[in-house]
Parts: C-alpha cells; structure tokens; sequence
C-alpha cells in the first residue's frame, strides 16, 4: 500500500472492526453533514426570536402560527376537523386527563395552552324523578313512559345519558313534572349555553327507543313535560357515546388515554393499557365501547401511517388496518420487539421507527427490520440508554435525543445513517406548513439548521498497510478550515491545519502499519489523500 484516500463520505459504524469498514465509513462522526459526497459541517439551531417559551418544556406544539403550547410532560396534541369550524379546537393527552381546548380560551400573552376543559362528558348517575299532575281527561287512556337525560356542555358536546326514571302513566290531560338533579362538578364547560337535554320514551317500555323532548338549562330545578307525542323529536344519538377513559380510576382502572391522533376518516385514537380507544368519525368527545380494541401486550405508542396505524407494545409491533373505527382490523407482527420509549415512536411518512431493546425498528407494510445493525451491536446500542430516546422527523431523517447524547439516523442508507450532534434538547416539533424542525433547548425555542457552522468531528476507520511505511505526503480537497491528525499504530504523527486546497509533506522519521485519520473543522471536505510521497499522491485513488 503506498497510500489511502477517503472520499464519499459516509456515517459512522461501531458495529464491526474498525479494520473491516468501507473506507468511506467512520468510527465516529459528530455534528456532521454527509450524504452528498462531501464532509460538511452541520449548522447549530437558530434562536427564535422574539422567543415564544414561558418555560422550560418536556412537549411544544405549534397550535397556530408561531402560537405554541408548551407542556411539562409528555403530551400528545390532536387536531380536530371539522369543516365549519373557525376556533381550532384540538384535544391532547398525557396532562393528568384528555382535554379539549380552543382560541378563546387556549390564547394568551403568557404560557399556552392557557385553559382547557375535560374531553368528553360523563353520563349523568342520578336518575329523574317523575311526578304526575293534572287531571286527566274522560277516557284517557294509559300512557306509561320513561325519561332519561343528557349533558350537553356549552358547545354543544353531548354526553351519554344516565339510567332510565321509572314507568309514569301520564294521561291526556296531564303532564309531568320532572326534578332535575344539579349539575357535576369539575372541569366541565358548563358555562352560559350549556343544558340538559330531556328524551322519553314513545311506546310505554323501558326497552323502547327514547326521543328528544326539550333542552334545560343546566341549572334549572324542574321541568315540566306536556309535549304530545307526535311533537317528540329525533331519537337519542348518544347511547353509545361513552367519555374518553380519563383519571377517574374507577372507571378506568388501566389509566387516562393516551397518545392521542387524529385519523384520516376524522375520528381520534388514542390508547389505555392494552386497548386502542377511536371516538366516532368528527365526535371527539365520543368513544364508543364497539370502537375499542383489545390487544395483549401493554402499548407504548401508536403512529398512523396510509394503512391505519401502528402499535408499538411492550411485546410485538401490531398493525391496526383501517380508518373507519367500526371495522378496524388487528394484525400481529411476527417480531419480538418491543418499544422502550414512547417519545421514540416516529411517524417517518410511509413507515414507523421506535426504539428497542436491539436497535431502532423500522415498521413498512407488515415487515419489521432492526435498522441500527449495522451501527452498533446490542451491548453498544444499550450503552445509549435508548429507554431515554426522544425523537423527531426532518428531512427523512430520525433526530433523536437522549438524556446525555443527540444523533441524527438516515434510514434512507445504511452507510450515511448515523451521525452524533452536540446539539441539546429537550423536546421537539415538526412544524408541516413550512417543514422545520423546532427544539426546545431550556427556556428558549431554536428552529433547526437555522444557525452557524458547528465544528465537527469524523475519525476513519483503520487502514493496514502490509508492511511498516512512512507517510510522507497528503492532499486535501476543501474549502474552509479543517484540522488533520494522522495516527500511527494509536500514536499521533502528525497534524495539520489547512485552509482550502492543500498538498504538502508529512513528518519523517518513523514508520507504521496501521494508520486513522482524524478531521475537525468546518471546511467541506471532498476527500482526503495520503502516500509515501508528493510523487505517489498522483497513484492514490
């Protein structure tokens, strides 16, 4: 071997001897751009100013144009749709129960969302007490009925309704007064426009179709019924509209639902320990019990691709096929992997990557591939920490985060897949309207790429010469600064500081077999060239 060169470079591996690696593969490389052909540096995020930050945030979303939420633990923000709707209302999951908000009252001049309110209401548990009065005509015949009620919130969300009141004989001539229990308490919007909506049955049993009867004020004590039958409305829409599960552990015995996301199909899903919970089609606050899916591992996290979604559990990765809540069909992937961190479940377009116990697993179609094999075996992978992963989409690129480490994963290559940063954060948010990536580092919101040149770090693999040599000679081709060190057999023999272009002569007076490369800097580096001689630099390719 009279010399080496490095070019196309590339990510790095730790995964296979640092003597066996392509030469365009790295031992180590951090804040680096690669892909392309050329070494560049990667560029720090940009302060965003004026800074929209009032603390020091675990989760931001961007609710509308430089408008952001910031949360102090890990939430999950939905949109809702809804064609006719101008106050973008959303629900979010993981802040002690699910909420819903909405402009008038998330928007503020300090920290965001400034308020909220329970998603979903709960079914009323006093039953109506019906009384009879007046005097029924000559010949009346029996007109035995039943009641029963709603919640309806002052935006019109509507609960399931409670059990049903006794059978009353209300006669022609008559009417029936009900005593309307008060109102739950709780963060509930039952403010001005809020009421109860009264149904009765039409046919003199308790198993009949209820129909609608009147709308209550909320805080009203009484009503009294002498609508006719025929003047009886529609039929009550809601049997089946059950709350999401919420904090009330005696409902909920496996916890608030989670992870929240909105479908294609305009329903919401989130999920409770095994189960997957949708709400019915542009009906936020309504997850009905048919709509629930059972699976037998706790999930971690879920993410919907063109297909429905994918589960990540604390077992094997499941498909959830279909948009449409009332047919949704469950697949189980054959693959032992099970997600260590909800934050590191990524919707990456037409695939998912989580983090598992073996490496980061990327989920396409119905197949499963641990992707980080050829970066690091499963000891150096559990050397990360990856139960600590939080991470991002950019660019097709995974940005992770760990409590000690950022990097940056290509699944698009294998050979420029990963990359280290010294980048810090703590939470992150793709932004789609104008595909950024924002960051929170402490208090202060940074969008990505945005900033000045980092400086980097890229160490080659091992090269092996057959017998001991002295390399007297190298060549660079970059633009910028960047520093080279040579190693000879682990020592140090040389380094060089270039700007631009180089070609020069290297120390003398010792020899080596085995030979590393170290560049730092932030020159764009095209390659690098190292012989024996100027003479033997021209033979090198």
């Amino acid at each position: 071997m009279a010399g080496f060169k490095i070019a196309d470079f590339a990510g790095m591996s730790t995964a296979l001897s640092p003597k066996v690696l392509k030469a365009n593969i790295a031992t180590h490389a951090e804040n680096c751009e690669v892909g392309d052909g050329r070494l560049s540096a990667m560029k720090a995020p940009a302060a965003v100013s004026p800074n929209p930050l009032h603390s020091s945030p675990d989760t931001i979303y961007e609710y509308t144009p430089n408008k952001w939420f910031e949360f102090s633990t890990d939430v999950d923000v939905a949109r809702i749709p809804n064609a006719f709707d101008d106050t973008n209302k959303v629900a979010y999951t993981g802040n002690v129960y699910p909420r819903i908000t909405r402009d008038d009252l998330a928007l503020s001049n300090g920290q965001m969302p400034l308020d909220s309110f329970r998603l979903g209401l709960p079914a009323p548990t006093t039953t109506l007490t019906v009384t009879v009065t007046g005097t029924a005509v000559a010949d009346a015949l029996d007109d035995y009925r039943s009641y029963i009620y709603t919640w309806v919130d002052a935006w019109g969300e509507e609960s399931a309704p409670g059990a049903a009141s006794a059978l009353a004989n209300v006669k022609e001539g008559q009417s029936a007064v009900l005593a309307l229990p008060t109102k739950p308490s709780g963060d509930y919007n039952f403010g001005t426009g809020a009421f109860r909506r009264i149904y009765r049955s039409n046919t003199g049993t308790e198993a009949t179709e209820f129909q609608f009867v009147a709308d209550v004020d909320i805080n009203a004590s009484t009503y009294t019924d002498s609508v006719l039958d025929a003047g009886l409305g529609e039929v009550i829409p809601t049997i089946n509209w059950v709350r999401p599960p919420d904090d009330v552990t005696a409902d909920f015995p496996t916890g608030q639902m989670l992870g929240i996301t909105t479908l294609p199909s305009g329903a919401l899903v989130g999920f409770s320990g095994k189960t997957l919970v949708y709400s019915e089609a542009y009906i936020p606050y309504a997850y009905p019990l048919a709509y629930r899916y059972t699976i037998k591992d706790d999930i971690v996290g879920i993410s919907t691709n063109s297909q429905g979604l994918v589960i990540a559990t604390t077992g094997k990765p499941h498909l959830a096929m279909g948009h449409d809540p009332s047919s949704v069909s469950i697949i189980e992937l054959d693959e032992f992997q099970a997600c260590v961190s909800k934050r590191s479940v990524v919707d990456m377009g037409e695939s998912t990557i989580y983090a598992s116990p073996d490496g980061l697993v990327l989920v396409q179609g119905n197949q499963t591939t641990i992707i980080t094999e050829p970066v690091f075996t499963r000891e150096q992978w559990q050397a990360l920490n990856p139960e600590q992963i939080h991470a991002y989409r950019y660019e097709g690129k995974y940005v992770g985060f760990t409590d000690s480490t950022g990097f940056i994963f290509d699944p698009r290559s294998t050979e420029q897949a990963w990359v280290y940063t010294t980048i810090d954060a703590a939470c992150g948010h793709y932004v789609a309207r104008n595909d950024a990536l924002y960051i929170a580092d402490g208090s202060q919101l940074k969008k990505w790429g945005e900033g000045t040149a980092l400086s980097y770090t890229w160490t080659s693999k091992i090269f092996e010469s057959p017998r001991p040599i002295n390399l007297g000679a190298i060549q660079v081709g970059a633009q910028g600064s960047v520093q080279v060190k040579i190693y000879g057999d682990g020592a140090l023999r040389a380094t060089v500081n270039i700007t631009n272009d180089f070609t020069g002569r290297l120390p003398a007076g010792y020899l080596a077999s085995e030979w590393q490369v170290t560049l730092s800097g932030t020159a764009d580096v095209d390659y690098v060239k190292l012989a024996t001689s100027i003479k033997e630099l021209q033979t090198v390719e």
